[in-house]
């Protein structure tokens, strides 16, 4: 044994048995132990070696990751990569989770060689989360803080809707004088803007910006068009719906915006008061019919008598 390696290594006879006193990565390698056997009746000694592999792991640090572009990236324009690395550790494996689903290679997934680097392309609201990164190897685990991935997505899903009037379709029907108001919404990231467009034959015409519109349906004619636009000022798109409002008399704004609390409507309490009158006045007419024929069998009964 050379002298640099007796602090390191020591035999412990009669079996050769060598022993590593302290053990680190660099003592990994092929070890290889010769034996010289001599034989009383042999006067050559026979030789023999044998080889063996010696694997050190070093148990892994908690690992660190990094997203470039570090911003928010926008929904089907911007690439991203999640890079992970430890800072110790022997033949490491990394796995990528979000939230706490592993992710897979796929069309816009990719890994490279040993799971360090997940590249996203392109980027969409589907993957947005948190994500985490796992180191591994025989002998140790270890998870990354969450990294959250922001994405600018939108608009999606755009409607209009109105808690006054009878709703069928995109036509609202509202009372004559009722104070009707619309919300308009999409699923968008950053909000959207909203602006509501008043349509004409031979004009257009915005009329106010915002999630919300009112509108006294006196003011209107007997039917207006219009038009809620959404718009991502991120993302650089937009979508529209539209919708028309009829005014007829019908109660129904009234009724839905006042919040009656009784169950029977006007109509149905007149129909029931009518059933009522009717099936009264018919009870009187047979009881009249019937009443006189029972008074002249009494009088003519009284006649005979006297």
């Amino acid at each position: 044994m050379h002298m640099e390696y007796t602090n390191k290594f020591s035999f412990h006879p009669p079996n050769a048995s060598l022993k590593i006193n302290r053990l680190d990565d660099t003592e990994e390698g092929e070890y290889e132990l010769t034996i010289n056997i001599r034989f009383s009746n042999d006067a050559q000694p026979v030789k023999k070696t044998k080889s063996i592999k010696v694997t050190v792991d070093v148990p892994v640090s908690r690992p660190l990751i990094r997203l470039t572009p570090a911003t928010a990236a926008i929904e089907d324009k911007d690439n991203v990569t999640l890079s992970c690395w430890v800072q110790n550790g022997t033949r490491v494996q990394y796995r990528w989770l979000r939230e706490t689903n592993p992710l897979q290679p796929g069309a816009r997934h990719t890994l490279s060689d040993g799971h360090s680097v997940l590249r996203i392309s392109p980027v969409r609201k589907a993957d947005m989360g948190n994500y985490t990164c796992e180191a591994s190897n025989y002998i140790s685990r270890q998870q990354s803080q969450k990294l959250p991935l922001n994405v600018f997505y939108g608009p999606y899903n755009l409607a209009v809707n109105s808690d006054i009037g009878l709703q069928t379709g995109q036509v609202f029907t509202v009372d004559p004088g009722e104070l009707v108001s619309f919300d308009c919404w999409a699923d968008s990231n950053p909000p959207n803007t909203y602006v509501w467009i008043s349509k004409g034959i031979n004009f257009t015409e915005v009329i106010m910006t915002g999630p919300r519109f009112e509108v006294k349906s006196l003011t209107l004619a007997h039917r207006e068009d219009y038009t809620c636009r959404a718009y991502n000022n991120v993302t650089q798109k937009q979508d529209e719906a539209q919708f028309t409002i009829v005014v007829a008399g019908l109660g129904i704004g009234r009724e839905k915006h006042s919040q009656v609390g009784s169950s029977i409507s006007p109509v149905a309490a007149i129909t029931v008061t009518s059933l009522i009158v009717i099936t009264c006045m018919v009870f009187v007419l047979f009881r009249k019919a019937c009443h006189p024929q029972k008074g002249r069998k009494y009088l003519s009964k009284k006649y005979y008598v006297l």
